[in-house]
Parts: C-alpha cells; sequence; structure tokens
C-alpha cells in the first residue's frame, strides 16, 4: 500500500468537488468540465 500525507493551511472558502474536478463553485466545475470537453484544458 502507498500513502500520502498532505498538508496546508485552510482555505477558508468553499470547495466543491465532482470527480476529479476541485473548485470554489458548481459553476466553476462546470465552466471546467465544458472546457475539459472541447479540449481546451492543457497537460498536467
Amino acid at each position: 500500500m502507498k500513502t500520502i500525507l498532505l498538508a496546508a493551511r485552510p482555505l477558508h472558502e468553499p470547495v466543491t468537488q465532482y470527480g476529479s474536478f476541485v473548485m470554489n463553485t458548481k459553476e466553476a466545475i462546470k465552466r471546467d468540465i465544458e472546457d475539459y470537453r472541447l479540449g481546451r484544458l492543457t497537460e498536467v
């Protein structure tokens, strides 16, 4: 089993997640999913 531990300061803002998409709002996730479907996101 492999484990990864991440730590950071609290954001103090909303976080919304859908699959591998994590943003501040549902609208931002919808926009990014559409960009992904249209091939407008770059490779990571």
